[in-house]
């Protein structure tokens, strides 16, 4: 038989709730900076650089710089003179639809957001793996393993599922 775990419920609730709202307001500032970077790329032309041409040409490309139109290829363009020319077009949008980091342009709009959610994930995950009764032994050991997002993610899951309806038993883990 496994021991009971006992926990501060307000805390944990607390702690969850950081969580969720850590999560929505990253995945709302990502996805409308996303939308902000495909209009522009879509209204203004943007290439990869002539090396990423050449690399996509050994593995069956024309070896001609392709127009960039999502904004998870923009890594491709010239770093130094094209992605500085992005940024000045996406950084007015970003501060009118009110997702502009505060620390200015340099950095991406869903940075501060991105660091919440990190920051209240390892919150969750550190207070999962404090309230493991001592007798299971190994909490040293779990603290390390959690660095593996695999790993982070399992025990992030357990810990979401306390005190919910869908929690039959932690053995199955």
């Amino acid at each position: 038989m496994l021991p009971k775990i006992s926990y501060d419920r307000k805390f944990l609730a607390k702690l969850k709730s950081n969580y969720f709202n850590a999560k929505a307001l990253y995945e709302t500032v990502k996805e409308n900076a996303e939308e902000i970077e495909r209009k522009i790329l879509s209204e203004n032309e943007f290439y990869e650089t002539e090396d990423i041409a050449e690399m996509m040409e050994k593995r069956g490309g024309d070896g001609k710089p392709k127009r960039i139109f999502e904004p998870s290829m923009t890594y491709m363009m010239d770093l130094d003179k094209e992605l500085p020319r992005f940024i000045d077009l996406c950084y007015p949008e970003y501060v009118k639809a009110g997702i502009a980091d505060p620390r200015g342009k340099g950095y991406c709009p869903d940075a501060q957001a991105r660091e919440l959610l990190l920051e209240a994930t390892k919150q969750l995950v550190d207070y999962g793996i404090d309230i493991i009764p001592e007798g299971l032994g190994e909490k040293e050991t779990l603290r390390k393993a959690v660095r593996n997002i695999k790993w982070r993610d399992k025990v992030l899951d357990l810990v979401l599922r306390l005190e919910s309806d869908e929690v039959e038993s932690y053995a199955d883990y």
